[in-house]
């Protein structure tokens, strides 16, 4: 399996993981399953770091920014889960993606790629005037909305500082990211033909720039429609997917709910349930005769 694999198993599972904790609903024997695969994916992460540091696909190719900037969050997640993590392997990815934000030059294919690395950095809280360099000029980026989504979270990362220069490009690439959505009345997404990932992201900064807007919902509602049985299209769109969703949840009232859901067929009430704090993992089942359907 390729890097990106242990990657795509490592992040989602130490977010669920404190997730299910910051919602006080306590699941040990999943917490238990969640640190074997921290541990794991850790163990194979490190046997695949190259010798500069970087990552890239697989062990034996060149390191890469992007595959580098994916290992670097998912530590960044896992540290603060409260997951044990390996500070020689984070420190040596850290030194590669410095240098590489100092020495790199300017390739178009690598625009998105540049800004998830400067996010990655900003995560770790490496100064803004480290990884700035690494932030495409807004001409250039324009129409790739996952290049826009990362300059909105590289440069609103609470640990990044970052400048008022920086403050005014964070809002300019936000909205050129929301003129190259589709809305419709209930949904809001970006096209990238089977790949959920650019969507996925962008939920992310919409959750960051509008905590109290409606944009969000519609986003999670979009990407919830094109799941397909437990998952999307990959492990790494799946992986994505999870990220954002929680961090959404994190925006509203998931943590502690406080409503009753009704169920309906034909519009006619068959069942109720309630929720309140500790529910966060409730299920509830409405068995409808078919003489009622």
């Amino acid at each position: 399996r390729s890097e990106s694999a242990g990657r795509s198993r490592l992040l989602p599972a130490v977010v669920v993981m404190q997730f299910l904790r910051e919602a006080g609903t306590p699941r040990p024997e999943l917490e238990a399953k969640i640190n074997d695969v921290s541990k794991k994916s850790q163990a194979r992460l490190k046997s695949m770091q190259h010798g500069d540091g970087g990552f890239g696909w697989w062990s034996h190719d060149e390191s890469d920014l992007e595959m580098t900037a994916l290992v670097l969050e998912g530590l960044y997640h896992a540290e603060k889960a409260g997951a044990e993590v390996d500070a020689h392997m984070r420190d040596r990815a850290l030194k590669w993606a410095g240098d590489y934000a100092k020495v790199s030059t300017y390739w178009v294919l690598d625009l998105h790629k540049r800004a998830r690395l400067a996010y990655a950095l900003s995560l770790h809280g490496v100064p803004a005037s480290q990884w700035s360099s690494l932030l495409p000029g807004l001409i250039a980026i324009e129409k790739d909305g996952l290049a826009l989504s990362y300059v909105v979270l590289a440069l609103d990362s609470p640990r990044g500082a970052a400048t008022k220069d920086d403050t005014e490009f964070r809002k300019a690439a936000y909205d050129a990211l929301m003129r190259l959505a589709t809305e419709t009345d209930t949904a809001l997404s970006w096209s990238d033909d089977m790949w959920y990932e650019p969507t996925a992201v962008a939920l992310q900064a919409v959750t960051m720039m509008e905590p109290d807007g409606a944009r969000a919902g519609k986003v999670i509602r979009y990407l919830l429609n094109q799941r397909r049985g437990r998952v999307w299209t990959s492990t790494r769109d799946t992986a994505q997917v999870l990220v954002a969703a929680i961090g959404y949840l994190r925006q509203g009232n998931a943590l502690r709910p406080d409503f009753q859901a009704t169920v309906q067929v034909n519009g006619r009430p068959v069942g109720a349930y309630d929720f309140g704090p500790g529910d966060l993992s409730k299920t509830g089942r409405t068995i409808v005769p078919i003489s009622g359907l």
